[in-house]
């Protein structure tokens, strides 16, 4: 298209070869496409009064005053220059083609596009499912549209048809009021919050009847629309509207899949919240004189404690729709989040008796973001939730309660705060149960009443994992190498009780990760003497909760506190953890560098969260090490640092622990220090730590039996003579012995570290030379002052 084949109209240009008008951009586009194609074209044009364009979306800021976004979607949007080319009036129906679809609708200037942009709204594209940069053909509409005695149509819309639509669809007189439609168009409706979508199938006039038998849906798909124009209609209110499916079954999967009979050793919990569902559900405003109920429950527990497992139960329980979402999935997202928040409770409002199940509610209501966009959507939604008076419950999930604003947890949103604790060994027994009966396995009742004691702090989760691990270990030992059509080998193939064994040396609880990342594997056979001391540890500890009915017999109660104390590397820390793994006992180790962080509060929360934890899976034993590092004897005077010093607070946080503000239950509490003058007198009075027991250095019989444990494994020459040892180690500690023996080892090693012909042995030499290089490591003056701190009796 040169200079001189074009007529100037600025700022457009008419091409002389094919007559196509074409704005001044796309001048070079036309000129090595022209004649551009009617079918698919890459430029935008002007021809015979059609414009070949490609859709664009007209966004709400680009609205005009006099429109609103409900208004705007009956509109096209176009140039005032490109209206005038198509001879199209302002205001004046348009006939648009796009795709499979032929639209009519208003036109409408506009200055915020480019000269042949066509532009529609977002809610308008997607109600006829266009993309932006579709290909679209827009010219006058000039056929005159009939009068529709009855539109039949079909709800298309992805979500499950609200109930009761049919009967208001039939009530909507004044629905696609002045606009023009065809057969295969498309209907956006509002309903109470949220766009309904219906597709028109078959248009009847005056003289046309219709019969619920037609098969209006195969009609339609044979349909061709381009065999003959299509006849257009303009509804008015005495056009009626006929849904062809009249069919309010909902989807399977808006019930629950889960039922009790899938619930194995959670029935109370189950009972519990099937019945606080119930009672929500039924009662109704009137009922409290007007009084709005709340319709929340806060679930928490730990995670995989099977929060959602009972929820889902309670509510099949109470044949209850359910909507469920999970915050984590939308925490990042703002608009398509708060979208998604609207349309879960009007979905939730539309199919009552219902519940809304949002999945880790601290993702959007954490502390430090409850003031975003989403958090606000979805108190919004919550608050007129509870404003109805219908059938609807709220449940929200978390496995960190802390972390949740205060304004979610207002009591005019959420009636109730439950925890589904970590599961006893009766529930985890009932939980295994349930879970085998998926599994072929040859695991006796004993077995599994034994398994279910020994898995102190798993949660459900653990357990199901515990189980397909055992299952991964049988595999390896049974059916090795398994082959998949080998019914033989599958038919003998059954878990064992071993299995299990396998199992626990991988699956480890959820319940206690953040606090004991290892289960005690100690056994009394592996410390050496000190009988007194397991004795008084198993009377204080064990006794009370294997004869409880004995002890309250004799009105005795288990010693709130316990207090070992001794010089450094004599077992202490190991008999506690003896009399965790053989009592079958959760242990809790607390450390300094567990509790104490910069942050205010943090250490006494940390405090409080442990006592927690094992007030969950009691029985179970607290244990701190090195108990003076944590509460070491408070400053006083000036010298007190006015409770701002952590370990003042942190030692606070223990003391009321101790003092039973929540009973402490079946947890027994275990300190132990090597410097008790350093403890601080208020923890040590009488109802925090009731009994204080002296570990002494080991004595010679005790020694012996270290001697004997530690030789026993290696491997030693037939002249070392043990009462030699234990004469020569007068005044050394546990730790001492064992190191002297490994001192030995070293000494033989280094003989002959290849020993091709493993004859290399530990003789009585080795230990003579350990010896002269070891002594004592417990100073008199530390001797004197646990006999001075035993005899004053403090």
């Amino acid at each position: 298209m040169s200079a001189k084949s074009r007529k100037s109209i600025t700022p457009w240009a008419t091409c002389e070869k094919c007559k196509s008008i074409v704005s001044q951009k796309n001048i070079t586009a036309h000129e090595s496409e022209c004649p551009p194609s009617d079918e698919k074209w890459s430029h935008n044009y002007i021809r015979d009064g059609v414009l070949y364009s490609r859709i664009e979306t007209y966004e709400p800021h680009e609205f005009p005053r006099e429109l609103n976004e409900k208004i705007a979607q009956d509109f096209v949007f176009m140039s005032d220059s490109a209206l005038e080319l198509c001879e199209i009036a302002i205001g004046k129906y348009v006939m648009m083609k796009c795709k499979e679809h032929i639209i009519v609708k208003e036109t409408f200037p506009t200055k915020e596009k480019s000269l042949s942009s066509v532009s529609l709204t977002q809610k308008a594209l997607e109600t006829y499912n266009i993309s932006n940069n579709d290909l679209v053909q827009v010219s006058s509409f000039t056929i005159t549209p009939l009068h529709p005695k009855q539109i039949i149509v079909k709800y298309i819309s992805k979500l499950p048809m609200p109930p009761n639509f049919i009967s208001q669809l039939k009530k909507r007189q004044h629905l696609a009021i002045n606009q023009v439609l065809t057969v295969g168009n498309r209907i956006s409706l509002p309903y109470y919050g949220r766009i309904v979508k219906l597709k028109v199938l078959k248009i009847l006039e005056d003289d046309e009847e219709y019969s619920p038998s037609d098969n209006i849906e195969e009609e339609f798909e044979k349909m061709n629309l381009s065999d003959e124009i299509p006849k257009f209609y303009k509804p008015d209110f005495s056009t009626k509207w006929t849904l062809i499916n009249d069919n309010e079954i909902l989807p399977k999967n808006i019930k629950s899949t889960i039922t009790e009979e899938d619930i194995g050793g959670y029935e109370q919990p189950l009972m519990e919240l099937k019945n606080l569902f119930s009672i929500i559900l039924n009662a109704s405003n009137e009922m409290f004189n007007g009084h709005k109920i709340s319709k929340g429950i806060l679930v928490h527990g730990t995670s995989g404690v099977g929060k959602t497992t009972l929820i889902m139960a309670a509510s099949s329980a109470n044949d209850l729709n359910i909507f469920t979402l999970d915050a984590s999935l939308i925490s990042n997202q703002t608009y398509e989040g708060s979208k998604k928040l609207h349309e879960l409770f009007n979905d939730a409002k539309f199919h009552t008796p219902s519940v809304i199940i949002i999945e880790n509610i601290d993702e959007l209501f954490n502390k430090k973001i409850s003031n975003n966009v989403l958090s606000i959507t979805l108190l919004q939604e919550i608050d007129e939730l509870q404003s109805i008076d219908i059938k609807c419950l709220l449940i929200a999930t978390s496995s960190k309660p802390d972390l949740i604003d205060h304004k979610f947890r207002y009591p005019g949103r959420f009636r109730k705060d439950y925890e589904v604790c970590t599961p006893t060994p009766l529930m985890r027994y009932g939980l295994l149960k349930k879970i085998l009966t998926k599994f072929p396995n040859a695991i006796t009742d004993d077995e599994l009443h034994q398994i279910s004691c020994i898995t102190h702090g798993f949660v459900a989760r653990d357990l199901y994992n515990l189980c397909s691990e055992a299952v991964i270990a049988s595999m390896k030992k049974y059916c090795e190498p398994i082959q998949v059509d080998d019914d033989e080998n599958i038919s003998e193939f059954k878990l064992r009780n071993i299995d299990f064994d396998e199992a626990l040396k991988i699956i480890k609880p959820s319940a206690m990760k953040n606090f004991s990342p290892e289960v005690p594997n100690v056994k009394w056979t592996d410390i050496g003497g000190q009988e007194l001391l397991k004795k008084q540890l198993q009377q204080a500890v064990v006794w009370p909760l294997k004869y409880p009915k004995t002890f309250s017999r004799f009105k005795m109660e288990r010693p709130s506190g316990i207090l070992m104390f001794g010089p450094p590397g004599c077992s202490k820390t190991m008999i506690v953890r003896a009399l965790a793994t053989e009592s079958k006992l959760n242990f809790f180790n607390m450390k300094a560098s567990d509790v104490m962080s910069m942050w205010v509060g943090e250490s006494e929360k940390a405090v409080r969260e442990i006592f927690r934890k094992a007030r969950q899976v009691a029985p179970s034993i607290i244990f701190i090490d090195e108990i003076d590092a944590l509460g070491c004897e408070r400053a006083s005077g000036n010298a007190a640092s006015s409770g701002s010093n952590v370990q003042e607070r942190v030692l606070n946080e223990l003391l009321m622990e101790l003092d039973g503000i929540t009973p402490m239950g079946d947890v027994a509490f275990v300190a132990a220090t090597n410097r008790p003058d350093r403890v601080d007198k208020a923890l040590m009075r009488p109802g925090r730590i009731d009994e204080k027991i002296y570990v002494p250095l080991p004595d010679a019989k005790t020694r012996e039996e270290i001697f004997k444990i530690r030789i026993h494994e290696l491997p030693v020459d037939n002249d070392v003579n043990i009462s030699y040892l234990v004469e020569s180690t007068e005044g050394f500690s546990g730790a001492e012995v064992v190191q002297l023996c490994r001192k030995a080892s070293l000494l033989a090693i280094d003989e002959n570290p290849e020993d091709p012909d493993e004859t290399l042995k530990i003789s009585n030499v080795h230990f003579e030379m350990a010896l002269k290089v070891m002594s004592p490591g417990t100073p008199e003056s530390l001797l004197k002052l646990y006999n001075d701190y035993v005899n004053r009796k403090l």
